[in-house]
């Protein structure tokens, strides 16, 4: 019990550091409490979907002592710090079990710092020379194909990863050297179609060999592009679904999708409605709701405390978050606290009809 209190002792992170989120409550239930409504829940086919960081034995213990799971939970995991490429950390093995017995669907949240405007050539797999950014490429190859290695053989399952594109630096942003991201074009309109040419071969260069790697392991992976959140500083504005959705035109659709934010979306003032979301290769949704402070378009990215009901109530979320739409779309809640994601589960179940 007291493994599963540290666990999920309150911290709130948003993208860009440690914040105090103002709509936060002192609430936090006993382990024995969280435990007992987690094993009702299951039992009643509610949308469980799980913000995990480490390893999570309480949660093992409860899918394997649970009488039946209906709906399979949703576990996304961080595969090392957001912000650094130490690691990556190993994968909790009894979600691997879990994941294969049918009762998880595991996703993966890989490092922020991955960048997929950066203007290298796929050619230069060797890494010939020394040019400033040619470590932190080789870092991403590295990183990537040390995940591989610690994937265990033989899974048959498939599994996500959540990926930011990252951000391009923009003249005058950063200093001198600000413009080396930025390609000498002669209009935005040039910039922007270089820009998406330059991320579609990143993309495809970096992850194609990655997912072939854990094919032979056999898992089937996909790569889910996140919306980003706050202003944006490049012509192809990523904190746009839509936009994000564009981008991956042509792709393969069993290996590529998107990874919606709804609270990044509502943050950055996008006009959306469910048939969006039925239009798109959505693999994962952040149903995420803001606190009062986080109005529509205000750029502000903070989550981790909110209830979804109360963030719909008071108008900082989209009013369409239940609908039935969603019903067998992947969904993770990321609360920091499980009572609060319990509440959350609870309540779209409620608005489906299920509870």
């Amino acid at each position: 019990m007291n493994a599963l209190k540290t666990l999920l002792k309150p911290k709130q992170r948003d993208s860009i550091g440690y914040v105090s989120d103002p709509d936060r409550r002192a609430e936090d239930w006993t382990a024995a409490e969280i435990e007992a409504e987690f094993s009702r829940q299951l039992e009643l086919g509610f949308p469980i979907g799980l913000y995990l960081e480490g390893n999570c034995p309480w949660l093992i213990r409860a899918l394997d002592s649970a009488k039946e799971v209906k709906r399979p939970i949703v576990a996304q995991v961080n595969t090392g710090p957001p912000a650094s490429f130490q690691g990556p950390f190993k994968p909790d093995a009894g979600l691997f079990r879990l994941a294969s017995e049918g009762k998880a669907k595991l996703f993966f949240h890989l490092p922020y710092l991955f960048n997929l405007w950066l203007p290298f050539d796929a050619s230069q797999a060797k890494w010939p020379g020394e040019e400033a950014r040619v470590p932190l490429i080789r870092a991403y190859v590295e990183y990537l194909n040390a995940f591989v290695a610690l994937i265990p053989e033989g899974l048959n399952i498939g599994m996500g990863f959540i990926l930011h594109a990252g951000c391009p630096r923009w003249p005058g942003a950063l200093g001198k050297s600000a413009g080396d991201y930025v390609p000498a074009m002669g209009s935005a309109g040039d910039e922007a179609l270089e820009f998406g040419k330059r991320f579609r071969n990143n993309l495809a260069w970096l992850f194609d060999s990655f997912l072939g790697g854990l094919s032979r392991k056999g898992v089937q992976g996909r790569v889910l592009i996140e919306n980003m959140a706050g202003a944006d500083r490049h012509p192809l504005q990523l904190s746009s679904f839509k936009n994000c959705k564009a981008l991956l035109g042509g792709f393969d659709k069993s290996r590529y999708g998107l990874c919606w934010d709804t609270l990044h979306s509502w943050a950055a003032g996008e006009s959306l409605s469910p048939a969006d979301f039925s239009s798109a290769d959505v693999g994962l949704i952040h149903m995420n709701g803001g606190p009062a402070n986080v109005c529509f378009g205000s750029r502000k990215d903070l989550h981790g405390y909110t209830e979804l009901s109360a963030a719909v109530k008071r108008g900082t979320a989209y009013p369409w978050l239940g609908d039935a739409a969603f019903q067998n779309a992947p969904m993770v809640f990321e609360r920091k606290l499980c009572s609060v994601m319990l509440k959350d589960s609870a309540w779209l179940a409620q608005k489906w009809g299920l509870a």
